[in-house]
This record gives structure tokens, C-alpha cells and sequence, in this order.
């Protein structure tokens, strides 16, 4: 019998939903969480702001890093305390789980890049505008160190059933509220479904390099806002589009947020739907 799929941060969005599909896969698998306990396959308590506490299985053959703390403004707000987390540590597990036989899959972003043009390539240079994006392109350009095998899976931005904006945004329109979207902050939509079986799909074959994940287009949220209010038969009027400069400061407000997704479209065979089509499968779950 093989080793499992070690799934760390098995209790977050993705690492849920990845446990998920190993288990319909037949694929055995481990999962860690901050709190421990029993989960499908088995669960390890790992925090990864306590290494000292972390409970690792012995052996492994694919390693998923689905935790970090995510948030920007909380990394922008408190880069030392993210930084232990989302750099150093991860490093640090990298090795732990490299000595251990397993092949290190570490989730990035589209933020180690700028968002000056569209479609970034893969090996484009990385130049990240935000907190959050500078300790993921760290983590990138370090992890060879830390692991004799990785793949790097760049995420553009990932949608599903639970995330907190379209909850706030079906609410609001559910009781009549008001919806303040941005026109000039873009996002290049994923769906979760289509996420973690790629994923799943590099863990598995142990695919080694650089995947980037990402649909041809992105949208503003003022057109998703518009778009989610349509499907649900809510007033268009309840819908506010607005410059961003209007209601908050962002670290950074890309002109593009697509990446080249052309070796995941060729190799995995992973269609990538438009924004309407991963709103229909977001809403419909």
C-alpha cells in the first residue's frame, strides 16, 4: 500500500474540499488541523504558528500546503507575525515533510506578480505589490532549498459556495440591502470544484513545477455583483458601482489578474468556465 496525501490545513475551504476528493477518489490521505481530531483519513494537530507542537506521520508521498494565513490586510497589518507563518515555517515544514519522502505542493497566487499584463507566463519575473504576494513569491524562489521535490500551483482568485463576499452580497439582496462593489478591482474567478481537482491532480501523479490556474478573462467585482443580482432575480438598482478609492485603501489594485493556464489546460485537461458559468456552479451548490 502506498503512502497518503498528506493534506495540511485539511479544516480550511480548500483543504476540506481536497479531502473530499481524495476520499470519492479512493486516494488515501492524512489531514493536519489547528485543533487536531478525528477527520477523514486520519487527522494531525499542526499549527503552523507552533512548529514545536507539530504531529507529522511518518512517511508521505505528496504533501498539499493549504495553510497560511491568507488574509492581506491582516499580513499588511502584521508582517512579522504572518511572516513566521506563511515564510518561515512553511519553510520549515517543507523540509520536515521533504525528509519524509513527500513531494511538497505549495499553493500561490497571481499576487507574486504585478498585474501589468494579462495571461502572465509561469516563468514570468515576480514582482509582488502586496505583503501577502512578497512572502508567497519568497516562499517560491526558496522552496528548492527546503524540498528535493515541489510544485508551485498559482491560484487566481478561487470562488465557492461558502465565500464570505457572496454571503454578504446574496443577504443584502435577499432583504433588500445595498451591494458596494468595486469597478476598478479585478478578479480572474475559479471555481473550488475545478480548483482542488487540480490540485488533487498534481498531488496525485506527483507533478513537479510551476501550475497556474486561471480562467482567459477577468471581471470587475461591480460586473459580479451585477451578475449575482441578475441570477437572482434581485433589483439592479441595489447594486452600487463604485471606484475603490471610495471606500477603502488597498495595498494594490491590479490592471490584470490572469495567468497563463496553458500547461494545466494541456496536461491536466482542465477547462477553465468564464464568470457566469463559475457563478452557476457556485450558486447552484
Amino acid at each position: 500500500m502506498s503512502d497518503p496525501i498528506l493534506v495540511v490545513g485539511g479544516d480550511g475551504l480548500i483543504g476540506r474540499a481536497l479531502c473530499l476528493e481524495f476520499a470519492e477518489r479512493g486516494e488515501g490521505f492524512v489531514a493536519t488541523s489547528r485543533r487536531g481530531g478525528g477527520r477523514e483519513g486520519g487527522a494531525h494537530r499542526l499549527d503552523l504558528a507552533r512548529p514545536e507542537e507539530w504531529e507529522l506521520p511518518e512517511s508521505c508521498r505528496a504533501a498539499v500546503l493549504c495553510a497560511a494565513a491568507t488574509r492581506l490586510d491582516f499580513c499588511r497589518d502584521h508582517p512579522g507575525e504572518a511572516r513566521r507563518i506563511n515564510v518561515e515555517n512553511t519553510l520549515k515544514l517543507s523540509r520536515a515533510l521533504s525528509d519524509r519522502g513527500a513531494l511538497v505542493v505549495f499553493l500561490s497566487t497571481n499576487l507574486v506578480f504585478n498585474g501589468d499584463t494579462p495571461h502572465t507566463p509561469a516563468d514570468a519575473p515576480q514582482d509582488p505589490r502586496t505583503v501577502y504576494g512578497e512572502m508567497k513569491a519568497e516562499v517560491e524562489q526558496r522552496l528548492s532549498e527546503h524540498a528535493e521535490r515541489s510544485a508551485i500551483v498559482r491560484l487566481s482568485k478561487v470562488f465557492s459556495p461558502e465565500m464570505p463576499l457572496l454571503t454578504d452580497w446574496r443577504n443584502a439582496l435577499a432583504t433588500g440591502g445595498r451591494i458596494d462593489a468595486f469597478t476598478d478591482y479585478r478578479c480572474a474567478p475559479i471555481d473550488l470544484a475545478t480548483t482542488v481537482r487540480a490540485i488533487a491532480d498534481v498531488a496525485v501523479g506527483e507533478r513537479e513545477g510551476v501550475w497556474q490556474l486561471s480562467p482567459a478573462e477577468d471581471v470587475s467585482y461591480a460586473e459580479v455583483a451585477a451578475e449575482v443580482a441578475r441570477r437572482l432575480g434581485a433589483d439592479p438598482g441595489q447594486v452600487h458601482a463604485i471606484p475603490s478609492s471610495d471606500k477603502t485603501t488597498l495595498e494594490h489594485v491590479p490592471e490584470h489578474t490572469t495567468l497563463d493556464a496553458s500547461r494545466a489546460r494541456r496536461e491536466l485537461g482542465l477547462e477553465f468556465p468564464d464568470m457566469p458559468a463559475v457563478l452557476d456552479r457556485v450558486l447552484e451548490s
